[in-house]
């Protein structure tokens, strides 16, 4: 998978992270794709009994390359480097209201949506059962 993000982003030009191709690449029918992007590391798990997903077409155009993506991206990765953290995901809600005061409010904003992704996602996997490497 990194071959194919290094391609889009250097290549393409487009400042793309892995979550189109890990989906495509590993994904499974009635199952999740659980993406550690500090690997990056993709693991399957069966989506829950019942769960539904309802998909909808805005016929809005989505442009990495001329978005706000490589943005958001250097704001995470200035938050990253203030808090003293490799990446967001090595922090917990918690650790990054404590260090707050360090960020400014853009910064902070930013790094609050990933962290609180990351731990949402943590709890979802967590109350999965069989989950499968892939």
């Amino acid at each position: 998978m990194t071959l194919s993000r290094h391609a889009e982003n250097h290549f393409v030009g487009v400042p793309c992270g892995i979550l189109d191709q890990g989906v495509s690449g590993f994904g499974e029918k009635d199952h999740l794709v659980f993406i550690d992007c500090r690997g990056p590391h993709f693991e399957t798990v069966p989506m829950p009994v019942g769960a539904h997903f309802w998909v909808f077409n805005t016929h809005t155009k989505r442009a990495l390359i001329d978005g706000l993506y490589a943005e958001r991206h250097r704001e995470c990765t200035d938050a990253a480097r203030a808090l003293g953290v490799p990446v967001l995901a090595a922090l917990t809600p918690e650790q990054l209201e404590q260090r707050r005061a360090l960020l400014p409010e853009v910064n902070y904003r930013r790094a609050k949506h990933v962290v609180e992704e990351i731990d949402r996602v943590a709890r979802v996997r967590a109350s999965t059962c069989c989950r499968r490497p892939l």
